[in-house]
């Protein structure tokens, strides 16, 4: 608990802070901008700057930037806006985050400056906007030109009317509060002018230490930073007092959990970190002349107060000489019951709940860093008119903040033997017989699409896996571009059951996808080499299992009719007549993976695999090993660690936790009672229009992925958009309806050797028409097994797929009751940490996330999955 104070304490620094906007005197006015270098024209919006002496004695002059609001500047809300720090220009807000500029994605340093264009998300069209900078150091501090300057209301009567907001973010949390209950309270004693205050909005604010720090460690549990092992620690030396470590134990604790997270960005966890720039967005561009330029300099200063400023800084940390003497703003909760009193709307923090007076309400910005704005303008823009519409609407008490993060805690799961499982192993492999060798493939040396011939040699065709019930399994094969002769042999495996491997070439792990930017006109999408494609060191068969899946067949009803058993069967056939037509690859190494659903074949085919070579069988496979990612494995394991999840993430509120674990005791896979499904079903309801695949994406109906939009050519055709991308080589958008338009076209199945009339419509998940039965329930003894045999595995998430959590998989590894052979730690690419890693059983299994992807890891984050695969697939540590 903090401590409480008066709140009657503060009230001279909150009169010190009003005082530019109180006094009888005339201001001068500020100065009108029309233009700024950079921007095209004249500015489409009102500027003024200025400056406010806000006291004589000492000449303290505060800088200001003030925009009209573009609707209705008589009415709108008037907003004042304070960045943090302490000691952060108010710049940034107006370039950065709410305001009506901003530096274009693509700029160059040559002869001019930087280029501005209009924000079109700028909060000023519907307000009134002050940005001030609100804190002075030693290189702004001048002695006044003026004796008659004096502060902004006075000068601007015209907004004396309007509501008044106070707002900003960061280290603004220790000042908005204080200065808004400075602004109540002067009101109340009838000082002049009255002030029309209303509310204000706090976002990312630091606020308390100990609530701030206490909740850090939390958060990077939840967020997939640390480990268990690391949070339960912690947890324990320190019980929950993570700001104030009381014993060495807690202290090593911290440190260990510092080493882990030292090269994130605390700013936004998924941007890169960059040193001493204090923003994922901002960076320094040095010139030919060596000359480092800033953003934007101060704009249309008075000529009397010109050098004032030496150097402009972002954010004034070193030479501002500043005593931060307000500890905790939790002592302003008082507030309700005076905004009860005086009728006044506020817009403030999580932990206040106070049902007499009004409407709690706490909101998050889902994907947003430190500076919400920054990172989700969109969304913050409209969190903000939504919110502001409820407030002028309603004179009740509203609560809102734009923050994130909580405890997550694992799922418990039962402990089962791990030997029950081992007996389906053997059956599955007494299945395969000896089969004659399967027809050569073909040779694929150009693709419609594609400009030229391939630069990668493809092959595909089909392996008659069952004579007697005609399934006909369709593979496509890639030699590496390295040295195919000794470079591993992969089986990829795309999940579902009923998901094409052509996903796996075309959108994750292959050798060419389509381009960012194409058009459907008279041709194809474009299609382009994949620069971080797997097959740059490795030969990868991807395989179209089970039958039913992409342009795999069956010429009889029994057939067409699959499971988890009879895939894996067919399967062992399927390399053993693969391996016979193509033996220059039997001494390759061979490693079985894919992700999602193929979670639940890899390993037993990996297996059957084993038996198969312990057997005798022929031909033998050269079996290393095998990976997986985001895997389907065991459903209690799998369903357990969503809820958790949830709440990790920000998704859930603390409260619907609390009552999940509560009614459902960690067992949310099986409700055994009715509290425990109402428990669910509200869970369900609150996170229903989430993304699964990735809880940061947009939600794409009946097309399963994050990064399609349809839209309905003139022709009636169905057609895709891709999302805008910043940069013109930003190939990560290519959508699954381009791919399925492609592989649907005559020409390309002519390309790809497709038998004619073999399968009609083809469908990137065949869900409706696979008739197939889940017979394995659960891959963890299978797991076990392979590592008592001692095969290499690597495991990894994407640690933001909400399907296959990383929580569920790092349940069902501890699970395994394996040794730590490296202890958690990050893993980097080109010097940023790309996820977190460990490795069990003398580096055996090797488990790793990977930072900001979802479901399909290597769609979302391909250099960074190709890095670790290579390193993995080499021996070398991540």
């Amino acid at each position: 608990m903090v401590m409480m104070r008066s709140r009657w304490s503060l009230l001279p620094l909150a009169c010190c802070l009003i005082s530019w906007v109180a006094s009888s005197a005339v201001a001068a006015a500020g100065t009108t901008v029309n233009s700024l270098p950079g921007f095209d024209g004249p500015l489409p919006f009102s500027l003024e700057t200025g400056y406010v002496e806000v006291k004589e004695t000492t000449g303290v002059n505060l800088f200001y930037y003030f925009i009209h609001s573009e609707k209705d500047p008589e009415h709108d809300p008037l907003f004042l806006w304070m960045t943090g720090g302490p000691g952060c220009s108010s710049l940034c807000g107006l370039t950065y985050e709410i305001g009506p500029f901003q530096f274009s994605a693509q700029w160059h340093y040559r002869n001019g400056v930087p280029k501005l264009i209009y924000h079109p998300e700028t909060w000023t069209k519907t307000n009134n906007i002050i940005f001030v900078i609100l804190l002075w150091g030693q290189d702004s501090r001048t002695q006044p030109q003026r004796k008659d300057s004096s502060l902004w209301l006075v000068d601007h009567p015209q907004f004396l009317l309007n509501p008044l907001y106070i707002g900003g973010d960061s280290y603004g949390g220790m000042i908005i509060p204080v200065l808004t209950l400075a602004i109540d309270e002067r009101n109340y004693l009838g000082e002049k002018p009255y002030f029309n205050l209303k509310g204000y909005l706090v976002g990312n604010p630091r606020t308390d230490k100990q609530f701030d720090e206490d909740a850090k460690i939390p958060f990077f549990h939840g967020m997939g930073l640390i480990s268990n092992e690391l949070y339960e620690r912690a947890k324990e030396t320190c019980s929950g007092k993570y700001s104030a470590p009381s014993n060495i134990q807690c202290v090593q604790s911290l440190k260990s959990i510092n080493d882990c997270t030292k090269d994130i960005n605390m700013v936004h966890i998924l941007e890169p970190l960059c040193e001493g720039i204090f923003s994922p967005k901002i960076h320094n561009i040095t010139e030919q002349d060596g000359t480092s330029r800033l953003m934007l300099e101060s704009t249309a200063a008075d000529d009397d107060l010109t050098g004032t400023v030496e150097d402009w800084k972002r954010c004034n940390h070193v030479s501002l000489n500043y005593v931060g003497d307000i500890h905790t703003v939790t002592m302003m909760l008082p507030l309700p019951s005076l905004a009860h009193k005086h009728g006044l709307d506020f817009l403030t923090f999580l932990w206040l709940r106070n049902g007499d007076h009004g409407i709690s309400r706490w909101t998050s910005c889902r994907g947003a860093g430190h500076t919400a704005p920054e990172h989700k303008p969109k969304e913050c823009f409209a969190i903000w008119l939504i919110s502001l519409q409820n407030h002028l609407a309603t004179n009740g008490l509203e609560y809102y903040i734009m923050m994130i993060g909580k405890e997550a805690r694992r799922a418990m799961v039962a402990r089962r033997s791990r030997w029950s499982l081992l007996p389906l192993a053997c059956c599955l492999v007494s299945w395969v017989a000896s089969s004659p060798a399967a027809a050569a493939g073909t040779m694929v040396t150009s693709l419609p699409g594609f400009d030229g011939p391939l630069p990668f040699s493809l092959e595909t065709g089909y392996v008659e896996v069952n004579k007697t019930t005609k399934v006909n399994l369709f593979y496509y094969f890639v030699r590496s571009e390295k040295d195919p002769e000794h470079d591993p042999l992969l089986v990829w495996l795309t999940g579902g059951p009923g998901c094409s491997s052509i996903y796996g070439l075309t959108h994750e792990i292959g050798p060419f996808q389509f381009t960012a930017q194409w058009y459907y006109r008279n041709g194809f999408p474009k299609l382009i080499y994949r620069p971080e494609t797997w097959t740059k060191t490795n030969n990868i068969i991807f395989v179209d299992s089970p039958v039913g899946t992409g342009f795999s067949y069956a010429t009889t009803e029994e057939g067409s009719k699959s499971s988890d058993t009879k895939a894996v069967k067919q399967l062992v056939v399927f390399l053993r007549k693969w391996l016979l037509d193509h033996p220059q690859f039997l001494l390759n190494p061979l490693y079985i993976g894919g992700d999602s659903y193929g979670g639940m074949i890899i390993p037993v085919l990996t297996l059957a695999i084993d038996e198969s070579n312990y057997l005798g069988e022929k031909p033998y496979f050269n079996l290393k090993g095998y990976f997986a990612g985001n895997p389907r494995t065991d459903k209690q394991f799998d369903e357990d660690a969503k809820i958790p999840f949830f709440h990790g993430m920000g998704l859930i509120s603390d409260e619907l936790y609390e009552r999940a674990k509560e009614t459902c005791r960690g067992k949310y896979s099986a409700p055994s009672n009715t509290q425990c499904v109402q428990s669910l079903k509200d869970i369900n309801d609150c996170t229903k229009d989430i993304n699964m695949l990735h809880i940061l994406e947009p939600l794409c109906e009946e097309i399963f992925s994050p990064k399609i939009h349809n839209t309905a050519e003139q022709d009636g055709t169905s057609r895709v958009m891709l999302e805008s991308t910043a940069a013109a080589d930003d190939l990560t958008k290519a959508a699954y309806i381009v791919l399925k338009i492609w592989v649907n076209d005559e020409t390309v199945r002519e390309n790809l050797g497709v038998r004619k009339g073999t399968v009609g419509d083809w469908k990137r998940c065949n869900y409706v028409g696979l008739h197939y039965v889940r017979d394995i329930h659960s891959t963890v003894e299978y797991h076990s097994t392979l590592m008592r045999k001692g095969y290499r595995a690597l495991i990894y998430s994407g640690d933001h797929d909400a399907g296959f959590t990383f929580i569920g998989t790092q349940a069902w590894i501890r699970f395994l009751n394996l040794s730590v052979a490296e202890k958690w730690r990050p893993w980097y690419l080109a010097g940023q940490v790309a996820g977190f890693t460990t490795s069990y059983a003398s580096n055996n299994l090797t488990y790793a996330t990977v930072k900001g992807a979802g479901h399909t890891a290597p769609e979302y984050k391909p250099k960074e999955c190709f890095a670790m695969f290579t390193r993995w697939i080499s021996g070398k540590s991540l």
